[in-house]
């Protein structure tokens, strides 16, 4: 059964030690059998 086609995109920025940044991006195409879903994930994290 085909579900349909999807497209992600990760970029993030992870130094040694500190702040961490990233974006994920997904896009997810039906064919037919439920709704089309596009998606953003943003997150900050610290590391010591």
């Amino acid at each position: 059964m085909d579900y349909g086609e999807e497209t992600d995109l990760l970029v993030s920025r992870a130094p040694d030690c500190g702040p961490t940044a990233g974006i994920k991006y997904a896009d997810h195409s039906e064919d037919g059998f439920s709704d089309d879903a596009s998606k953003v994930w943003i997150w900050l994290a610290y590391s010591f």
